[in-house]
């Protein structure tokens, strides 16, 4: 398997990361999965997520979340769109898109073919209650703050800009 995005859970008990386990991942490079294994080994248990790319896993502080950048592939993985904030609960329960009525792409895509994966990962905030991430905007990258709880987003930047480096 590819396995990507890998990150610790704040216990260092767990390690998260994106992996692509359907049979023929070579044809259907778009239906990753959020794994988590136990540091010392195990089997992995996979979390319930839309089919789509994933990329930026963060761990939430009080390690009851993982929040990440990805797609929801759909019927057609070939058309283009934007990529989407979602949480997804450790425990049990299914992803939650935070960013489907933004209308904007969540990452940075500013010279996106220059610079991929520079938007890195959404980074949370000490108290779990939001999430801080670029959105890309007319050629700018900008820093929101979006309330995990009710999906409020709220602009940290404005004017041109290129916000990287999360």
């Amino acid at each position: 398997y590819d396995d990507s995005a890998l990150t610790w859970s704040p216990d260092s008990r767990t390690i998260a990361f994106a992996s692509n386990r359907v049979s023929d991942a070579d044809r259907h490079s778009y239906r990753s999965d959020i794994w988590l294994v136990p540091a010392r080994g195990g089997k992995p248990k996979r979390l319930e997520t839309p089919f789509g790319s994933k990329a930026g896993l963060a761990w939430s502080p009080n390690g009851k979340h993982i929040a990440y950048i990805g797609t929801d592939a759909g019927d057609d993985p070939w058309l283009p769109k934007n990529a989407y904030l979602w949480v997804a609960p450790v425990s049990r329960g299914k992803a939650r898109c935070l960013s489907g009525a933004l209308d904007r792409s969540v990452g940075d895509s500013t010279l996106g073919d220059v610079r991929e994966g520079a938007s890195g990962s959404p980074v949370w905030t000490g108290d779990s209650g939001r999430l801080i991430v670029t959105v890309s905007d007319t050629g700018s990258a900008h820093l929101y703050a979006v309330d995990v709880a009710s999906a409020k987003w709220t602009p940290l930047t404005s004017d041109a800009r290129d916000a990287i480096g999360l």
